[in-house]
């Protein structure tokens, strides 16, 4: 009777193992997971994000120690309380991943400038 027992609990066991590697790549051919020298590199932006958003903080907090009225120039643009330029900065970060805008491809974009113009005006 153990040894049965013993028998089926193993073959449980393979069945249980041979389904969840099963399972486990096709979640990972799903999520197309590919060799390391397969997979498309970071642009340059990309790649280097930290440090831009670095260099932009470094750049602000600059600007305020040798510039301390650069702060009332600013919130001279202010409505209520929003702040207008950053309104437009928050904007202008946020529309281009929720567009997928491809910059690769803006050179073209800029050489046909009717198409340019039609979809500003949109």
């Amino acid at each position: 009777m153990q040894k049965n027992l013993l028998k089926k609990t193993k073959h449980v066991a393979v069945l249980i193992v041979a389904t969840n590697k099963y399972y486990l790549n096709r979640i990972m051919s799903a999520n197309n997971y590919a060799p390391a020298n397969e997979r498309k590199k970071l642009g340059f932006l990309d790649r280097y994000l930290t440090l831009w958003i670095f260099l932009a903080m470094g750049i602000g907090v600059a600007i305020g120690y040798f510039y301390p009225s650069s702060s009332t120039f600013i919130n001279a643009f202010s409505t209520g309380t929003t702040n207008i330029p950053l309104a437009v900065g928050l904007i202008l970060m946020m529309y281009p991943p929720f567009a997928k805008v491809r910059y690769e491809k803006l050179k073209e974009v800029f050489k046909n400038t009717k198409v340019f113009e039609q979809s500003i005006r949109l």
